[in-house]
């Protein structure tokens, strides 16, 4: 992928699997005009569909107030979420300032990774019900029409999609992934490499605590958990030698089964071997009615 001054060409596969070069331009102040009308457009529709009671739909408002009595984020979810962003900026300001030993700093980023892990957590239990908003739904079909307004064929100039209803034909295309991922990454900031860009990350990794994915390594670069012990690339535990185990260090397979090198036979009371043999069944044929 490059770019170029407010556009960014990458290279993608059309629905034939042949190459294909597209431009991704940054709206325009008379593009992000149009795009607010559709959303106004759509968010009316929305509404005027709630009360007539064609569609159960939520404000956000609403949802807040619904999921709050339903106990699935409740204002005590909303105060722990909070205090943990708090927590979290007091945390990066001390990496930042520094003067205090290693030893402590390197407890202060393990626990900023903890507490982040958190977040996300409730981060996740409350936003994967905001997709079902009007004005997510709203926020969703203003989106498509950017993507039909930013998105060319960089050797034509002709727009990849001619309408919503064009691309939500071909959103499950290669290209059209493509093109939706790297536009919605302009607009709204996203970068892949977030996590590597955290403070407690950058701190971990200055100091060699962490690679430059933000993953935990020991002094050998060998990938840890938080707690020191071993893991592969998937994030399985493992041993000295790379192979698979539990928590504790046993050894087990691919499925998460116990790997035994040697059995034992099982005994009776007094200690004694037992041999199980396996009868055979004798076959029973069936009578067939003349």
């Amino acid at each position: 992928m490059s770019s170029k001054s407010e556009k960014t060409i990458i290279n993608t596969v059309d629905e034939d699997g042949k190459k294909l070069h597209l431009t991704i331009k940054m709206p325009g102040h008379k593009v992000l005009q149009e795009a607010q009308m559709v959303y106004n457009v759509e968010l009316t529709s929305l509404i005027k569909q709630s009360v007539s009671g064609n569609k159960q739909l939520f404000s956000k408002q609403q949802l807040e107030r619904h999921l709050n009595e339903l106990g699935v984020w409740t204002e005590v979810d909303a105060k722990r979420f909070l205090q943990l962003q708090i927590e979290l900026r007091e945390s990066e300001l001390k990496l930042k300032q520094g003067g205090i030993p290693v030893s402590e700093a390197k407890i202060i980023a393990l626990t900023m990774k903890a507490k982040r892990a958190v977040l996300l957590v409730l981060y996740g239990q409350r936003s994967q019900f905001d997709a079902i908003t009007m004005e997510a739904i709203a926020d969703n079909h203003k989106f498509k029409f950017l993507l039909t307004k930013c998105i060319v064929v960089e050797e034509t100039n002709v727009p990849l999609f001619t309408s919503i209803n064009d691309y939500e034909t071909k959103q499950n295309e290669k290209s059209a992934i493509d093109a939706a991922t790297t536009l919605a990454g302009l607009i709204y900031g996203y970068d892949e490499n977030t996590e590597a860009k955290l403070v407690e990350n950058q701190w971990l990794e200055q100091f060699e605590f962490a690679d430059n994915k933000g993953r935990l390594v020991d002094d050998n670069k060998r990938l840890i958990d938080s707690e020191g012990k071993l893991i592969n690339e998937d994030g399985r535990f493992v041993d000295e030698k790379g192979s698979l185990v539990d928590n504790i260090g046993r050894p087990i397979d691919e499925d998460g089964n116990f790997v035994v090198k040697k059995t034992k036979p099982f005994t009776d009371d007094n200690g004694n071997p037992i041999t199980k043999t396996t009868k055979k069944r004798k076959s029973v044929k069936s009578k067939v009615k003349k």
